[in-house]
Order: structure tokens, then C-alpha cells, then sequence
């Protein structure tokens, strides 16, 4: 059972819309990823993890494509950690 579905353009409000657009411009896509239309059921959420993460991937120390390369090899290593194992699962 879904507790939460991601907010389509249609259902968003104005401050979610906005917040979309900005995402759009500043990463040009033109798609807005299912990690930000989940957060956005909680438009204050999205607003607060976009800031924050904007703020992380502006060029600085390292490239905004190295920041990018980090970001997706931690996740990857994340999800295999916490992920149960085969094995787990038959249990």
C-alpha cells in the first residue's frame, strides 16, 4: 500500500511549480526526477532539501560533475549496504 504518490505538474501548487521550474533551469532537464516529486508532497521539505543541495553542488573545492560522480557512487554503495541480500529475503 503507497502512502505517498509523487506530485504531478497538475496537482502541484504554485510554490511546488516554482520550485520545479527551478530545479528544471539550474540542472537543465527538462523532467523533473521521482526523488523531488515525492518530497514535494511536503512543499516546505522540498523547498528546504533544494536549497541545501543547491547550495552543495555550486562549483567550489570540486566540479559540480565530480559532486555528481560522488554523490551517485555513495548512493549506489547505500543501497547495496542496506539492501537485504538474496539470501535475506527468502527468510
Amino acid at each position: 500500500m503507497t502512502l505517498f504518490k509523487p506530485v504531478t505538474d497538475e496537482k502541484a501548487n504554485s510554490k511546488v511549480k516554482k520550485i520545479f521550474n527551478t530545479i528544471k533551469k539550474e540542472r537543465k532537464i527538462d523532467f523533473i526526477p521521482n526523488f523531488w516529486r515525492m518530497i514535494a508532497n511536503d512543499p516546505s521539505t522540498l523547498e528546504r532539501t533544494w536549497d541545501t543541495l543547491s547550495q552543495i553542488m555550486k562549483k567550489g573545492s570540486l566540479d559540480p560533475l565530480t559532486k555528481e560522480m560522488l554523490y551517485i557512487a555513495v548512493s549506489m554503495t547505500c543501497l547495496l549496504y542496506t539492501s537485504p541480500s538474496p539470501r535475506d529475503r527468502q527468510k
